[in-house]
């Protein structure tokens, strides 16, 4: 009895003195201090369901919490010692991780769940992760459901979503859920100013990155995207330049574009956003760093807002492949909208 009580007092000074001070990720700072809370007060949940844009960290928050709870240093997430050595290698024998990069069956959740019904083989728990949850078939969330309504005391789930409203409404009522947003521009421009890259890369790479910090990394780890990207810079300057020849061309050739690479032709049109975006505030505060540098009348405002709703609506028709649009007719809308301005 005397030996319990001394291991109860050792575990709960230990959650007194955990060292939360960095988890290594960009932002959040709410949502973190939520979850230390969760470990610190011992109040943590069967299952947690992260939601929020990609590229924006929810992942690294979710190994970050892991690592922190089974942790063996005294420091807690010390990164260093073989637990947190071994969820960053995706070894560890209690956390169990489904990448859902495609269609996530039932054969993979009834392995999930099986895992998840034993013992913790080396830890406090058994955790196990499903990313890009969304894409669970039918079969596998209703498999799923079943073990959230059963769960084990020594197992925490977590699913990661871009959209928690693709989830069954039945699968996120059993959740404790933790909604993630974009990161504030200016934390992604002083991580943009930590790379070496000349400094018009780094206005480019922060502004493209639009408050995603997956974008930097994703684009750091292959420079020749950061060239694409300014090449896409000059193309939006082009347009304005009012050639009519030339413009209908680039939008035929962003159209071909489109057959083999959709996403790309949406990351263009994210970019223009952010051009025009540019405008605006350039207008309104001189001192504001723009991307593009063009002179026009405050009557312009309002059209130049009207061309970001015309391309965010562009957005969702060439997104849909059974919209029945022409995609070549509705880049070319786009293109000469542009032109106007």
């Amino acid at each position: 009895m005397k030996d319990q009580l001394q291991i109860f007092k050792k575990e709960k000074s230990l959650k007194e003195t955990i060292s939360f001070s960095d988890w290594q990720v960009l932002g959040h700072k709410t949502q973190i201090e939520y979850l230390k809370s969760n470990i610190s007060k011992d109040d943590l949940a069967h299952a947690y369901l992260f939601s929020g844009e990609e590229n924006i960290g929810k992942r690294k928050v979710a190994l970050s919490f892991i690592k922190t709870l089974l942790c063996k240093s005294d420091l807690r997430f010390c990164g260093k010692c073989s637990s947190c050595l071994q969820i960053e290698r995706k070894t560890h024998p209690d956390v169990f991780i489904i990448d859902g990069k495609s269609a996530i069956k039932i054969e993979k959740v009834r392995e999930l769940v099986s895992r998840m019904s034993l013992k913790p083989f080396s830890s406090s728990h058994k955790i196990a992760v499903i990313d890009n949850a969304e894409r669970l078939t039918k079969e596998a969330a209703n498999a799923l459901l079943k073990t959230l309504e059963e769960p084990s005391g020594k197992a925490i789930l977590i699913l990661i979503t871009k959209n928690h409203s693709l989830l069954l409404p039945t699968i996120v009522s059993r959740l404790r859920v933790l909604k993630f947003f974009k990161v504030p521009q200016k934390l992604i421009e002083e991580l943009s100013e930590k790379q070496d890259i000349s400094s018009f890369e780094k206005v480019l790479l922060s502004k493209f990155a639009m408050g995603k910090p997956g974008i930097v990394f994703k684009i750091l780890k292959n420079p020749e995207e950061l060239k694409e990207i300014e090449a896409w810079l000059y193309e939006f300057k082009v347009i304005l330049e009012k050639d009519r020849v030339k413009n209908l061309n680039y939008s035929g050739k962003l159209a071909k574009a489109y057959e083999t690479n959709p996403v790309k032709v949406i990351e263009i049109l994210n970019f223009w956003i952010v051009l025009l975006r540019d405008l605006i505030n350039s207008y309104f505060l001189p001192e504001f760093k723009s991307l593009v540098s063009y002179n026009f009348k405050n009557s312009k405002i309002g059209k130049i807002s009207k061309i970001i709703n015309d391309i965010n609506r562009t957005k969702e028709i060439i997104s849909n492949p059974n919209s029945g649009f022409n995609v070549k007719l509705v880049l070319d809308l786009i293109v000469l909208k542009l032109e106007e301005l």
